[in-house]
């Protein structure tokens, strides 16, 4: 699973409001222990980072990818429960960037993670 690459994209499903980071994508690289990370090259929001990470985690009901961005001071936090801990496809729930610079709170995004 380390040498398999993640791609990760965000999707916008407001009207507005994220536009700049509306089918955003770029590369996460796996930082060991069930756990991948990566951040967007490019200026989006100014100057500030856009990034993502994800981590599977294994408890008593089975396995949770939890998963998060962060861009312009804002963030969320999402999980999906699959099967296991293969990342073959990945789709958090739509959720607000909370405090972000980059996109207002009413709006809301998916995070997608791809193989």
């Amino acid at each position: 699973m380390p040498s398999r690459r993640l791609t990760a994209t965000l999707i916008d499903i407001g009207s507005g409001g994220c536009e700049g980071l509306d089918g955003v994508s770029f590369c996460l690289k796996f930082t060991g222990h069930s756990s991948w990370y990566g951040e967007y090259d490019l200026d989006v929001c100014g100057n500030h980072k856009i990034a993502a990470g994800l981590i599977c985690l294994r408890d008593q009901s089975g396995f949770h990818w939890r998963g998060g961005v962060i861009c312009g001071g804002g963030y969320f936090v999402a999980e999906e429960g699959p099967d296991s801990c293969d990342p073959f496809l990945l789709e958090f729930p739509a959720l607000s960037l909370e405090n972000s610079k980059c996109c207002d709170e009413r709006q809301q995004l998916i995070l997608t993670v791809t193989a």
